[in-house]
């Protein structure tokens, strides 16, 4: 089994280039990482953690803000920004892999909530799929098979038999 696809810098340069083709401005825009949520802290970690890195990269603060098992939650983010300086617009950052029930639930929320926009998953629609992403998947499958070529071991862990 491959580790998670994230934290990692090209899923920040992704992130980075979706905010720039949003309209993002530095010094003018709020911004929210939206991500989906887990009751694992590691995976919440890892958020916080993506968020940290595009907000250097961005010039900005980033909060990570999740639609379900985590706090704190995407329209509270959104709401909060939007309160304590309502003059500049919040842009929420889709931290989701594909199209579907979450993404439509991230749209909804960001907007009910006072984003100006969200951006696509990380597999939107425009464009065919990221060469970023397609790198890290890349980079992800060998790591793992060069870990699997040395008897009794994954990418993880030890087992008890070879890949």
């Amino acid at each position: 089994m491959a580790p998670a696809l994230g934290p990692d810098e090209l899923l920040v340069d992704l992130l980075a280039r979706r905010a720039v083709d949003a309209g993002f401005v530095r010094g003018h825009h709020q911004v929210v990482l939206g991500a989906a949520g887990s009751t694992d802290a590691g995976a919440v970690a890892d958020c916080r953690a993506v968020a940290y890195r595009l907000a250097e990269r961005l010039g900005t603060p980033v909060a990570a803000a999740y639609l379900s098992a985590a706090q704190p939650r995407v329209a509270a983010a959104v709401g909060d920004l939007c309160s304590r300086d309502p003059r500049r617009p919040v842009l929420v950052l889709s931290y989701l892999l594909a199209p579907g029930y979450f993404q439509s639930l991230l749209v909804s929320e960001a907007a009910a909530a006072g984003a100006e926009a969200t951006t696509i998953p990380l597999l939107g629609q425009t464009g065919g799929v990221p060469e970023e992403l397609v790198d890290l998947v890349l980079r992800r499958f060998r790591d793992t098979v060069d870990a699997c070529s040395i008897p009794g071991t994954t990418a993880r862990r030890p087992i008890a038999s070879p890949c």
